[in-house]
């Protein structure tokens, strides 16, 4: 006869967190509040690393910080947000509500004001962890005629198939999951291609170009892939009043 073996329960997995933050005394604060709730802390100090590092690790969630003149913020956690469903907490010392709102129109899970009490931080981040389980982008965009599959990475204007690269499509997925929202230049250098911007490159426009003259039917006067003069680019669609895509400034452009 078998002697019984007592059941015993597996641990659960420590939960995997990453925090990026230029400001090291924000990291330092972060790192200290939550270690003693024993999850696996990774800092990076670059909010583009939270890019490459979402797609070669696995996290249970992301903090942003999105203070400063030079942190793109807000664009890397519109590019996290299609790249992941995995939870997203920014961090920001301005209180300004219209970067609050910014915040969660760009993917935001919670939003957080500094200075930040560590025992309201870890509440936060313990809820944001039951709430989340990470997984790709999945779903579909429609904007009028045009339709973008997600998950097979699809695109067609009304019945017609439209075949674009991995980088056309990424760049139409990327504007088309923020609709009414301007993107300069600098955020999609930043957020498609994962490079700095540099003022001499034309790759924006011509990757713009050529990805009008795949899905519309008159180029030059655009339904889809718009222009605001002396901005950026967007899709055309609702968003908050008088918000737009931040740039180096971490300020709002209004839509004129």
């Amino acid at each position: 006869m078998l002697a019984s073996v007592p059941y015993r329960r597996m641990p659960a997995p420590r939960k995997r967190i990453l925090v990026a933050s230029s400001d090291r005394p924000t990291s330092a604060f972060l790192y200290v509040s939550l270690e003693p709730g024993n999850y696996i802390i990774t800092v990076t100090d670059n909010a583009l690393d939270a890019v490459i590092s979402i797609e070669h690790g696995q996290y249970d969630l992301v903090i942003l910080d999105v203070t400063g003149p030079q942190s793109n913020g807000f664009a890397v956690c519109a590019q996290l947000r299609l790249l992941s469903r995995v939870p997203l907490l920014l961090v920001n010392a301005n209180r300004d509500p219209d970067l609050l709102i910014y915040g969660f129109k760009m993917g935001a899970d919670d939003y957080m004001i500094k200075p930040i009490d560590s025992r309201e931080l870890v509440v936060r981040v313990s809820a944001l962890l039951r709430r989340g389980d990470p997984e790709a982008w999945s779903g579909e965009i429609t904007v009028k005629e045009l339709w973008i599959d997600l998950t097979e990475r699809r695109v067609k204007v009304g019945e017609r198939e439209v075949k674009l690269s991995p980088i056309e499509f990424n760049l139409l997925a990327f504007l088309a999951s923020r609709p009414g929202c301007v993107f300069t230049r600098n955020d999609l250098s930043h957020s498609v291609w994962r490079t700095k911007f540099v003022d001499t490159s034309n790759i924006v426009d011509v990757s713009i170009r050529r990805l009008r003259e795949k899905v519309e039917a008159n180029p030059n006067r655009p339904q889809y892939v718009l222009t605001e003069r002396g901005v950026g680019y967007y899709v055309p669609g609702e968003a908050a009043a008088g918000l737009t895509a931040m740039q180096a400034s971490d300020e709002p452009n209004g839509k004129s």
